[in-house]
């Protein structure tokens, strides 16, 4: 099984006779049911032949991620999964039950920053870190292969505002630091505008440009 970090499309290849043929697919554009294997990952089931020496070639195309080969005994993938799904769920029930107490807050005292807070939450910790470990895909919709590529171009932008609002509010900025307000509302303007362009815009100029205003924010 060589196991890789999530890239848009990854075609297995096997040598044989001198000509190549194609073993399996794999990523975030091809739907789950398409799939050779059922990871979150990049992942494939290699079948060598007895008695003799096979090859076996892959072709990985993304804008976001590179990839790294590994092999793993079927022993070992089997494992390593099962501990993954565990750790994912420990994951996502600590950001379920945060965001859930602090939306119980937003009601009760029916102050805003408490809903920026569940915002960042639920679209930066939840969809934005969980996609960049493809787990989203995988356990949400694995079907949806368009969406699946620009929800973690969306769902960051959309995280980051909301954590840009959190410190905005909670640090009362716009009293203490008139200069730094002006700043961090041109940043959540172009915030809403990467967010607004990441259902129609899908390149590396876009991924690239987004990263920097990311890393601002």
């Amino acid at each position: 099984f060589p196991v890789t970090i999530r890239v848009d499309r990854a075609t297995l290849y096997e040598s044989q006779a001198g000509s190549l043929r194609e073993s399996g697919r794999s990523g975030v554009v091809v739907a789950g049911a398409e799939e050779s294997v059922s990871d979150r990952d990049i992942t494939f089931r290699l079948s060598p032949g007895s008695g003799r020496v096979s090859e076996f070639f892959i072709s990985a195309q993304g804008v976001q991620q590179s990839f790294v080969p590994t092999l793993r005994s079927e022993v070992t993938f089997n494992y390593h999964q099962r501990l993954e799904y565990l750790v994912f769920g420990l994951y996502f029930g600590v950001v379920a039950v945060m965001a859930l107490y602090n939306l119980s807050l937003f009601f009760v005292v029916r102050e805003t920053v408490y809903l920026w807070y569940v915002g960042a939450i639920v679209f930066f910790h939840g969809f934005c870190f969980a996609g960049l470990m493809g787990a989203t895909n995988f356990f949400l919709w694995p079907e949806a292969t368009t969406f699946a590529q620009r929800q973690l171009p969306a769902s960051a932008p959309l995280g980051l505002l909301f954590t840009v609002l959190f410190a905005y509010q909670f640090l009362q900025i716009k009293q203490n630091h008139p200069r730094v307000a002006k700043l961090l509302r041109a940043l959540c303007v172009v915030l809403v505008v990467h967010f607004s362009l990441s259902f129609f815009l899908f390149d590396v100029w876009h991924i690239t440009i987004g990263f920097i205003f990311q890393v601002a924010a």
